[in-house]
């Protein structure tokens, strides 16, 4: 197609269009139906056109016209017709309406309020009521009159109508229905009916004396009301009252001693509504008085007086006219009055009395006192302790009294109080009566005072801490007491003061070691009236243990005693069991514990010397007390300039300590005077060396003679060579131990030695180390180089040397073979220490060196200790009495192991009947 072509077309297309919308219609209509509004009454719908340009109000249904295209909205608004209120809607409130076309809305009304019609009748003309309606949405309206309320959303409507007053009756009314419903385009209707309800009730009265007043009750018969008028002349009162039957009750009453009484015209009477009914009430005179005296009667004794006659029963109290009684005669009684603990009584002058119509009768009652009050206060107890007072008096009275009392109506006379001793809780009362005897008189308080002091007190003993069945030995003394308790003890009655507590050891046999309990002394102070208490706690502390020392091993450094473990004790109860350690306060093998000993209080005596023996050393004691702590501290340090090394510690008889000292090979004394507190001066007494003889001695024991036995570990004779060191026993008589120059330096009364050639088999001593007394006197030594025990008897000792340096023929020394020799059957070697229990066993500390040690070389193994050498581990073995009495190896029958290196061993308590004085 060429561009002509092409142009011709377009124009065309363009006339064609025109052409078309030409012939196109603009404008539509919109047909509105309105339905449901009272015929002849106009709608209320406006048609407008959204964006404007077109709006009209549309009162009945009709057909719009010309309308231009677009959306018209459809708005309706309530119309009020014949007393209710429609309301429409729409089906459609947005409507498009297009060219050419007819669109169409419809408006439906319906009544959307209702009405209620109120009938109020049965007031008088004029009267207004009092009518209350509500309902829905908070509706409220008053009513006067007959009336129709509109406009009423429908719902139900409350009416409620208040009393009303006319012509002075009350009016109440009736509602029917109540609630009622109120429907949307109805009427509904409620009856409010009113009428009377209540009438008038006048009451004429006369008869009423001037001055005096008269009262009339008027009850409803129905009950509910009641109402009393009071007249004070004669006069008439009207009531307005509910509809109903009244009882009319006339009051008596007194006017110038005269009652009147009422007479009712008519009762019950009618009342009715809106009316009134009057009823008249005649008053007139009926009655007497009397006169009643009363004299003597204290205040407030109430009303004893009693008076019965035509008039009924009363009862008076004093002085008083009883007036408006019948006529007739009157009985007067006058009762007993108890008035303050006294007794009254009453006597009436006549009786019976008459009393007269409108006269006045007289009566006299007089009182008076017969009996009296007693009261007793008594005090000073403490509170629910029972007091101890006896009363006795006239006509045979008598009672014991617990507390204070009062005795009320107590016939007059003297009466004695007496204050019995009261003993509670352990304390005496004394009891003090300040006026005895004491006269009671009538009408009158007698007032006694018993006053109650304590004069004594009670002391509780409390005794624990000892086995059951075993008897304690307390002391008690103070002030008029003193007593020796073995139990838990209660003392009553005592004198006040301070009481001693004086504490008995006890011992407690057991098989093979007995026990011995101690306690602290103690004190207590009773006072007068109160309990004092006092403790006293037993404790066994060290006793019934086999006690050793553990000397401590060396550690491989012989020349280095420091990082040896430090000495201390073992205890073992009864000889068996868990062992029981006790430190010394030492902090390593610098200082060694070499010997022990028991005083009589059960104190234990420790000597402390250098490691290796040397100078400076200590003897610690120990209390009993004390034993029992892990890590106790001494009491008393004895820390003499003639201390060496204590090796061996034994008491005598007399309580002095005796000390072998191995360093300087002495013999020392302290005395027991020196031994209360800690001591730093020099020995009492000394037993030196004499010749060389006496050299490390280790060991101590007093004979039952008082004779002290030393073993010389090194001690020397004639037949030893270096290497030998078989020992000695040395004895010192008694004689020898007190010389007047204050030490002894000459030859021991006997010695022990052994004369054996041969060196590796001596008989009777090899190293002897320690020795112990048995029940017989036999004297036991430990050879702890010949690994054996020997007894030497008494009766094969020759007599003691007859000189200080020499001796006669046969005297003085032994050099035989023992009584009986216990050599080691290899289960033990190197015995020490030695202890017998109760039965008679001997106890002994082995040393027990490692196998193969030859004795050589146990006498080489240790330079600094030449004695105690094994390195080994030791134990304790014991030997029955039977294996003791012949010579032999046999097997021990006990040991306990584990025990690096025991020294010293011994019993706490030793046992009763050997030479060792720390048995108390």
């Amino acid at each position: 197609m060429n561009i002509q072509q092409y142009g011709y077309s377009f124009r065309l297309l363009v006339l064609l269009s025109l052409i078309l919308v030409a012939c196109t219609p603009t404008t539509g209509s919109l047909k509105v139906n309105i339905a449901g509004l009272p015929a002849g009454t106009d709608a209320r719908v406006t048609v407008s056109k959204q964006g404007g340009g077109y709006s009209r109000e549309v009162k009945k249904s009709e057909i719009l016209n010309n309308l231009s295209s677009g959306t018209y909205q459809i708005s309706v608004s309530d119309v009020s017709a014949g007393g209710y209120t429609y309301s429409g809607t729409a089906s459609n409130v947005s409507v498009k309406v297009e060219g050419g076309k007819q669109a169409e809305a419809t408006v439906n009304y319906v009544a959307s309020t209702g009405s209620l019609a109120v009938n109020i009748t049965g007031l008088p003309e004029g009267t207004g009521a009092s009518v209350a309606v509500s309902g829905p949405g908070g509706f409220s309206r008053n009513v006067t009159a007959s009336t129709t309320l509109t406009g009423l959303a429908p719902g139900d409507y409350n009416v409620n109508a208040a009393t009303v007053s006319a012509n002075g009756f009350d009016y109440g009314a009736s509602i029917n229905p109540n609630p009622v419903k109120v429907s949307a385009g109805a009427t509904a209707s409620i009856q409010v009916s009113y009428g009377p309800s209540n009438g008038q009730l006048t009451l004429s009265v006369s008869g009423i004396p001037s001055g005096a007043s008269a009262s009339v009750t008027v009850n409803g018969v129905d009950g509910g009301f009641s109402q009393t008028l009071v007249f004070s002349s004669d006069s008439s009162q009207s009531l307005a009252v509910p509809i109903g039957q009244y009882n009319i009750s006339a009051n008596s009453f007194t006017a110038g001693g005269t009652t009147y009484a009422g007479t009712v015209s008519e009762s019950p009477v009618s009342v009715t509504g809106a009316s009134t009914k009057t009823v008249s009430v005649t008053y007139s005179a009926s009655s007497g008085n009397l006169q009643v005296n009363v004299s003597g009667l204290p205040s407030g004794s109430g009303k004893p007086i009693t008076i019965s006659g035509p008039s009924g029963s009363f009862t008076v109290g004093s002085r008083q006219t009883r007036t408006g009684l019948a006529p007739g005669n009157y009985t007067v009684t006058a009762a007993d009055v108890l008035k303050d603990g006294s007794r009254y009584a009453g006597t009436v002058t006549t009786s019976p009395v008459t009393v007269s119509a409108g006269a006045t009768a007289l009566v006299d009652v007089s009182y008076s006192a017969i009996t009296g009050r007693l009261v007793v206060n008594v005090s000073g107890l403490p509170g629910g302790v029972n007091a101890n007072v006896s009363v006795s008096g006239p006509g045979g009275f008598s009672q014991n009294l617990t507390a204070s009392a009062t005795f009320d109506d107590r016939q007059p006379g003297t009466y004695i109080i007496a204050a019995s001793d009261v003993l509670e809780n352990g304390s005496r009362y004394t009891g003090s009566v300040n006026s005895s005897p004491v006269t009671v008189s009538a009408g009158a308080t007698a007032s006694v005072s018993v006053g109650y002091t304590a004069v004594s007190g009670r002391l509780v003993v409390t005794i624990n801490g000892l086995p059951t069945g075993t008897n304690a030995s307390v002391n008690v003394s103070g002030p008029g007491l003193n007593q020796t308790i073995t139990s838990s003890t209660t003392f009553d009655d005592q004198q006040p003061g301070t009481y001693t507590l004086s504490v008995n050891g006890v011992t407690v046999s057991q098989s093979v070691v007995d026990e011995y309990y101690q306690g602290n002394n103690t004190s207590a102070t009773v006072t007068a009236g109160s309990s004092a208490s006092a403790s006293v706690s037993y404790g066994k502390y060290g006793s019934g243990k086999l006690w050793v020392i553990e000397y401590g091993s060396n550690n491989g450094t012989p020349s280095d005693p420091s990082d040896d473990p430090p000495s201390r004790l073992l205890g073992y109860d009864q000889g068996a069991g868990t062992q029981t350690a006790v430190s010394l306060g030492l902090s390593n093998g610098s200082q060694k514990a070499r010997g022990m000993a028991l005083d009589k209080a059960g104190n234990l005596w420790v000597g402390i010397g250098p490691e290796p023996s040397g100078s400076g050393g200590e003897i610690r004691m120990y209390r009993a007390a004390d034993l029992a702590s892990p890590s106790p501290s001494p009491a008393v340090t004895i820390t003499s300039p003639d201390l060496g090394t204590p090796r061996a510690l034994a008491f005598d008889s007399a309580g002095n300590l005796w000390v072998a000292d191995e360093f300087y090979n002495q013999i020392l004394r302290f005395d027991a005077g020196d031994l209360s507190a800690n001591y730093t001066g020099p020995a009492r007494y000394k037993i030196l060396n004499f010749g060389g003889t006496m050299t490390t001695p280790t060991g101590l024991a007093f004979d039952a003679s008082g004779n002290l036995w030393v073993v010389a570990f090194f001690g020397t004779n004639a037949s030893d060579t270096g290497s030998d060191s078989p020992g000695q026993v040395l004895k010192f008589s008694s004689s020898q131990l007190s010389r007047s120059a204050g030490y002894y330096s000459g030859r021991a009364a006997l010695l022990i030695y052994d004369n054996t050639l041969n060196g590796n088999d001596k008989a009777s001593l090899h190293g002897p180390i320690s020795l112990a007394f048995d029940s017989a006197g036999g004297l036991w030594v430990a050879s702890k180089l010949g690994d054996f025990l020997s007894r030497f008897d008494p009766s094969s000792l020759p007599p003691d040397c007859d000189g200080d340096t020499s001796c006669s023929p046969g005297t003085g020394s032994y050099a035989g073979a023992p009584a009986v020799k216990i050599s080691s059957d290899n289960s033990w070697v190197q015995p020490i220490g030695l202890a017998f229990d109760n039965a008679g066993n001997l106890w002994v500390s082995d040393d027990r060196p490692r196998s193969g040690v030859s004795l050589q070389q146990r006498l080489q193994w240790n330079p600094r200790m030449p004695y105690f050498s094994s390195g080994g581990t030791g134990q304790i073995v014991r030997f029955s009495a039977a294996q003791l009495a012949s010579t032999g190896s046999p097997t021990p029958t006990q040991a306990l192991s584990g025990i690096s290196v025991p020294l010293d061993t011994f019993f706490n308590l030793p046992p009763s009947g050997l030479p060792l004085y720390g048995r108390p």
